[in-house]
């Protein structure tokens, strides 16, 4: 049996270059013979970083063939070319190239991720993303985006999961609003002073979002309890929630999710609360007691008496 590379099974060579990086694959074995040029072109789902080290001419020829896209390079792309483009991850983008994707709208685009902009590229793609733009888009990892409010969003129906770090608590409304079939939302906020502008608390006046797993970072601490109550009641069918928030009434909150959210069935915190907050007619097993999703907290005390609530980390 001969164990020279090019004698093996059409299979196995398919198998192989699967596991190499296709620029790798072209450059080496591109133009040896018809049968492993014709075994490359069979090539298809690929997965391609592009960088300053990549040859962008190897990305021209096989783009049609590329679902999976990592892009950090300044330079403006023909997104045109990706026609079979899913999943597409931004390490920088500038206003040109988000100028470019806006044209070009990626048909079957699912997954889209921004890990670093600046401000006037990501607001213009963020108000694409949220104006349905992209309408197979189904998640969008958007922690390195500035978000516009100069112009008025409207709906994007496909998208089920969003991820944001942003310095405006007003997203907590604007986002789900303009996505009504959202099914998961996770959120941080990093320092501003912004109100939040949620719809009124009056029941009659919200329809509520079918939305069901949110996880809210508010280290900065701006959310009261009544912005939070108004939020809940917008947001009432949440199943999965985690919230990490800083000098919360942590007695008064869990009264508040028992009653705004009946469906709750999984619950995670890190709640930081100072004595100022605290009820002292209340002990961890009686916040226990209150809720099935409340037996996994455990309550220690930090510096200057500070009380923390927090749950376990366990496997989803």
């Amino acid at each position: 049996m001969s164990t020279q590379f090019e004698y093996l099974a059409n299979e196995l060579l398919i198998d192989i270059f699967n596991y190499v990086c296709i620029q790798d694959s072209y450059k080496s074995f591109w133009g040896l013979n018809q049968r492993l040029d014709n075994l490359l072109l069979l090539l298809n789902k690929l997965s391609v970083k592009i960088n300053n080290k990549y040859d962008v001419s190897l990305t021209k020829a096989v783009a049609d063939r590329i679902i999976r896209l990592e892009v950090d390079i300044i330079h403006n792309i023909n997104w045109k070319l990706f026609s079979n483009l899913r999943s597409l991850i931004l390490g920088r983008i500038t206003f040109s190239q988000s100028n470019e994707i806006a044209r070009s709208k990626l048909p079957n685009l699912t997954y889209l991720s921004i890990l670093s902009s600046g401000f006037d590229a990501s607001s213009y793609l963020a108000y694409q993303i949220f104006s349905n733009w992209f309408p197979s888009l189904r998640y969008a990892n958007l922690d390195g985006t500035d978000f516009p409010y100069g112009r008025s969003w409207s709906q994007s129906p496909n998208l089920r999961s969003v991820c944001v770090i942003s310095s405006d608590p007003i997203l907590l409304s604007l986002i789900p609003t303009s996505c009504p079939n959202l099914h998961q939302f996770r959120i941080k906020l990093v320092s501003n002073s912004n109100i939040i502008n949620l719809p009124p608390s009056s029941d009659q006046y919200v329809q509520k979002h079918p939305l069901k797993h949110l996880t809210l970072f508010d280290n900065p601490g701006y959310l009261t309890l009544d912005r939070i109550d108004v939020l809940l009641n917008f947001l009432s069918n949440i199943e999965k929630l985690n919230l990490v928030l800083f000098d919360i009434s942590f007695c008064q909150l869990v009264h508040m999710l028992c009653n705004r959210l009946p469906h709750l069935c999984r619950f995670d915190c890190n709640i930081r609360e100072s004595k100022e907050q605290q009820n002292q007619n209340i002990d961890i097993d009686t916040i226990r007691s209150m809720h099935p999703c409340f037996n996994r907290i455990q309550c220690s005390i930090g510096r200057n008496g500070w009380r923390i609530y927090t749950t376990h980390e366990e496997n989803n």
